[in-house]
């Protein structure tokens, strides 16, 4: 009964320890696998127009990425959180945005880093 109390006392101590440094085992794998260059912001609509279409590239380049918006639209006063993963380290942007009567407007040169805001007006 002794050996049996023994064997149950380790086998909870190594689920105890277990269950204590899984999660920071699992933060430590999911910080390694971040992607170097993420940027996260929080995408605002100022205008008065509804937003159809919404792109971000650095502005080392006349090609514009891939629309972030795709089958989503950005009302007035609206806002939606995007990711930017292209790696880069800066945090330099030209963004273009697509509205739905047609126009579009190009903010070149924003610096906008992960965690805060741009207000598209």
């Amino acid at each position: 009964m002794i050996s049996l109390l023994r064997k149950n006392k380790s086998l909870s101590i190594l689920l105890l320890a277990t269950a204590v440094f899984s999660p920071g085992i699992s933060l430590i794998s999911s910080k390694a696998m971040a992607q170097p260059g993420a940027v996260t912001i929080k995408l605002i609509n100022g205008t008065d127009k509804v937003m159809t279409h919404f792109y971000a590239s650095p502005p080392s380049t006349s090609d514009w990425e891939n629309d972030i918006l795709g089958a989503d639209v950005l009302n007035p006063g609206e806002s939606i959180t995007i990711n930017i993963n292209d790696g880069r380290e800066d945090c330099d942007y030209d963004f273009r945005a697509i509205f739905q009567d047609g126009t579009e407007s190009v903010d070149a040169a924003q610096k906008v880093c992960s965690g805060e805001e741009y207000t598209y007006q």
